[in-house]
């Protein structure tokens, strides 16, 4: 998401906010399966760029975010960044589709359901390919907000029920029998 970096010593986090103790477990494998390194450079890059507020999370220490604090922050986002290289959703990129933001990913696991390149996000490569991706959106805030209402279409276009999706993640579903 583009936003300002507050503390350049964020850490990466799990995308699903509170982790089970399972889940707890698993985060040095999941924070191997993202490109931090590509996070750290884009997030200097646009960091120094005054039309840019990056808010990245990355490094060796997990840190989470309640439910809330996680759909505030993907909500009051521009674009979604996804630098995994081995995933098999990833899930967050269909809450940022459903949440309507432009996404930036690579071609991992499902992102080709909810991404389509050039219409609401761009599929990168290299980290060239993603920093160019980002500084076009800059560059361009029509194509930003083409891409942020096309991302909407999407989501509508699944019928998903997103309501039920958030009501869940903030803990305000009810539990099933």
């Amino acid at each position: 998401m583009l936003r300002r970096l507050g503390d350049p010593r964020f850490w990466t986090r799990d995308e699903h906010g509170r982790l089970s103790p399972r889940q707890a477990r698993s985060a040095f494998i999941r924070m191997h399966r993202k490109n931090t390194p590509w996070l750290e450079r884009l997030g200097r890059v646009l960091g120094a760029d005054p039309r840019a507020a990056p808010d990245f999370r990355f490094g060796r220490r997990h840190v989470q975010l309640s439910e809330v604090a996680y759909l505030d922050r993907l909500i009051g986002g521009d674009v979604y960044v996804c630098t995994s290289f081995m995933e098999g959703g990833p899930l967050p990129v269909m809450e940022a589709v459903l949440a309507g933001l432009a996404v930036v990913t690579t071609p991992v696991g499902q992102t080709a359901e909810w991404v389509r390149d050039g219409e609401n996000g761009f599929f990168c490569r290299t980290y060239a390919d993603v920093e160019r991706a980002t500084r076009f959106y800059l560059d361009r805030p029509d194509v930003l907000r083409a891409h942020q209402a096309r991302s909407r279409e999407i989501a509508a276009e699944k019928r998903f029920d997103a309501d039920g999706w958030i009501a869940f993640l903030r803990g305000d579903a009810p539990a099933r029998a």
